[in-house]
């Protein structure tokens, strides 16, 4: 290894990923594997498996995935929520007690000098320090991350969990535990990702970056909210090699390969080669290039991890209402709404506890509000709108008001609305429940922006996306930074509207939300027909709309067929302009969006007479 680096240990930090956990013994599941021991745990449907498991790369801009795909953050998001509160689930992870020839080799260079750090919730570098008489310093918590930053050389041997661990044991043995240190959530890497100024973490890795030579093992690089951001974004890197695990013969490359550029460890050396020399990338097996046989570790005893996740799910997924509670989630995670909506209203009652129960009533009433399905949504917020009870600090009753407040300013009902948000920001505000504090911003600020109060508007939705940021909530600054645009288009700062709508698209594609994806091409496409630039407004409409088809977001999709009708008819191809309304009225009518339903009913009527004045 030495040979290869040309670096002392002393000079180097590893950056361990869960790859190097995967080898016997210690046989940890990756993230799809998991992900696919509970895809076949809560459905045998193959078809929701298949829709689960499809994980598909793509290079378009700086998403990872298409289509159908769930983050492991987000799959955790839904467990904690209604099936397991305290994420007991991520046991399987931290009861491993069996560290493979990787982790002593990572031990050994600790003791050496090297720094590690790691984003594995797994203890088997300490468990291997420990054994092999290796003091280190365990570095987690924001408190010790910022002191690190400051002073590195306080720390011996420095032990750097990047997303923190369930059970943490230091170099005397001593655990503790509990999910408390763990970022595994969307809200809680969001929180990093979305951090204005430099936050603990970031400002950590910045600081071995800027000290050390990086080495990154067993790491994708599928991480667009801490890690990778601050790896590209660091100017400049003391230097870097990213070995790039495969079975096929050690090659060294210093510029992006023919046959795969923009996976994550290509796209930095393209970004950073022009301007570094002492950036690599090594493929190979990451064993024969680190010099480690993984033979020197008894691998005869294999970690079960899947007995481990068995007992799991006969103690949290006890019944079919269980199952169907973390699939109809999990479904509305992946934009099929209807099939999460039908899974959830077939869930037997009776099985589930008392907060279960709420968090389905949440669930079921948002996605409701969402499909514009407000007969449904009513019933369902009866249900909560009297309840005293809060299901993850989230007040039921304001909740209820909230979402009828979404309902009237659907409705065009706006004083209604009002008095709807006001309650809810009462609840919230005596809860001091700051998401939902920012959806009440939110929610005001659309109220504005129908009533063409747009200065208003962007005074609210700016309060909503402070929080919003404070908190880490990706979908609420990205829901923020699309409605603030929506108000500079109609006060004509269309420049900066494309800034915020662009910053909104970007988080969107971080986790693949076709919805979100949706609504925000078709605020670009506004933007754009605002500047009279229809046939640019028209691919911006047309992108939503395959968007809004994959994601089954009727109503959304009934607007920007409207919009692309209307782009049509500014172009004078009135027989496709015609085609767009009528299958936007068709959809509107199935939903009863009575407003839509005039609006597509006039600019039928502007086509008819268009077409007779052409054929005079």
């Amino acid at each position: 290894m030495d040979d290869i680096l040309c670096k002392r240990p002393s000079d180097i930090a590893y950056l361990a990923g869960a790859g190097i956990s995967i080898p016997p013994p210690s046989a940890l599941p990756s993230a799809s594997a998991f992900i696919s021991s509970l895809a076949n745990t809560i459905t045998k449907d193959p078809n929701l498996q298949t829709a689960i498991l499809d994980r598909t790369f793509t290079s378009d801009s700086d998403k990872r995935f298409v289509g159908d795909f769930l983050r492991f953050e987000a799959v955790m998001g839904c467990i904690k929520l209604a099936i397991d509160p305290e994420l007991q689930i991520l046991r399987i992870y931290s009861d491993s007690n069996t560290p493979n020839s990787y982790h002593f080799y990572l031990a050994n260079q600790l003791n050496r000098g090297a720094i590690v750090l790691t984003t594995n919730f797994d203890n088997l570098i300490e468990i291997a320090c420990r054994t092999s008489g290796v003091d280190y310093s365990l570095v987690v918590s924001d408190e010790k991350l910022e002191t690190f930053s400051a002073n590195p050389s306080s720390f011996k041997n420095p032990v750097i969990k990047l997303h923190g661990g369930f059970d943490l044991i230091d170099s005397r043995g001593r655990k503790r535990q509990g999910a408390e240190n763990v970022k595994t959530t969307l809200e809680q890497v969001g929180k990093v990702y979305l951090s204005s100024r430099p936050n603990q973490l970031t400002s950590a890795l910045s600081t071995v970056i800027r000290t050390r030579h990086m080495v990154i093992i067993g790491y994708s690089g599928c991480d667009d909210f801490d890690i990778m951001p601050g790896i590209m974004e660091e100017r400049p890197l003391k230097g870097l090699t990213w070995i790039d695990h495969s079975d096929q013969p050690v090659e060294v490359l210093r510029q992006p390969p023919q046959d795969s550029p923009d996976l994550p460890p290509y796209r930095l050396l393209a970004e950073h080669s022009q301007k570094q020399s002492d950036i690599k990338i090594i493929r190979g097996s990451t064993a024969t290039i680190l010099g480690i046989d993984m033979n020197e570790v008894n691998t005869n005893e294999r970690y079960d991890w899947t007995n481990m996740f068995a007992n799991w799910s006969e103690k949290y997924l006890v019944s079919e209402a269980h199952r169907r509670l973390l699939l109809g989630q999990i479904l509305i995670k992946l934009d099929r709404f209807e099939e999460g909506a039908e899974t959830l209203e077939d869930i037997s009652r009776d099985t589930l506890s008392q907060e279960q129960l709420g968090a389905l009533y949440l669930i079921l009433s948002c996605l409701y509000v969402y499909l514009n399905d407000n007969k449904r949504a009513i019933l369902s917020l009866s249900e909560i709108a009297e309840s005293q009870q809060k299901i993850e600090g989230i007040s039921l009753k304001g909740f209820a008001y909230f979402n009828l407040a979404r309902i009237n300013t659907n409705m065009g009902q706006y004083a209604e609305a009002e008095m709807y948000i006001n309650a809810a920001m009462k609840i919230f505000k005596q809860g001091n429940d700051l998401g939902r504090i920012a959806d009440c911003f939110h929610e005001r600020g659309r109220i504005y922006i129908d009533t063409e109060n747009n200065d208003e508007a962007i005074k609210c939705i700016e309060s909503s996306v402070k929080i919003a940021e404070r908190i880490g909530d990706l979908t609420g600054v990205a829901i923020g930074y699309n409605e603030i645009a929506r108000a500079l288009t109609e006060k004509g700062n269309f420049d900066e509207a494309k800034v915020y709508i662009g910053k909104a698209i970007r988080i969107y594609n971080l986790y693949g939300d076709n919805t979100g994806l949706g609504i925000t091409h078709h605020t670009y496409g506004y933007i754009l027909a605002m500047e009279k630039d229809y046939i640019g407004a028209a691919h911006w409409f047309k992108k939503a709309i395959e968007y809004e088809r994959s994601a089954g977001a009727k109503l959304d999709l009934a607007h920007s067929l409207h919009s692309l009708g209307d782009m049509y008819i500014g172009m004078k191809e009135l027989d496709k302009a015609k085609k767009c309304v009528e299958e936007s009225l068709k959809i509107k009518r199935e939903i009863n969006d009575r407003k839509g339903i005039t609006n597509s009913e006039l600019l039928l009527q502007v086509i008819e007479l268009m077409k007779m004045d052409l054929s005079l």
